[in-house]
């Protein structure tokens, strides 16, 4: 895809999540074993702000990846791998 067909999808995407209005109410219907991942540095999802709405989980646990953005996929994977192969043993 082009760098603008990227930059469209994108911008429809942040447009959804900003218009979606359910979401702490959907959370706290959660009842299965729940792993939030963080990204310390994450400029899009403050951690302050993703381990408040994780709280509302019961029972989940939570990992914070340092010197992570938001992209942890691509800016730690192994790590994240390792913490989600921990998590589901």
């Amino acid at each position: 895809n082009s760098s603008r067909e990227v930059r469209e999808v994108l911008a429809v995407d942040l447009i959804a999540c900003n218009n979606y209005k359910n979401g702490v109410n959907a959370v706290k219907k959660i009842n299965c074993s729940t792993f939030f991942i963080f990204g310390e540095l994450d400029k899009m999802i403050k951690i302050e702000k993703g381990k408040e709405f994780a709280s509302l989980v019961a029972n989940s646990k939570t990992h914070v990846i340092k010197n992570c953005g938001h992209m942890i996929v691509f800016e730690s994977a192994f790590e994240m791998r390792e913490k989600i192969a921990e998590f589901i043993k």
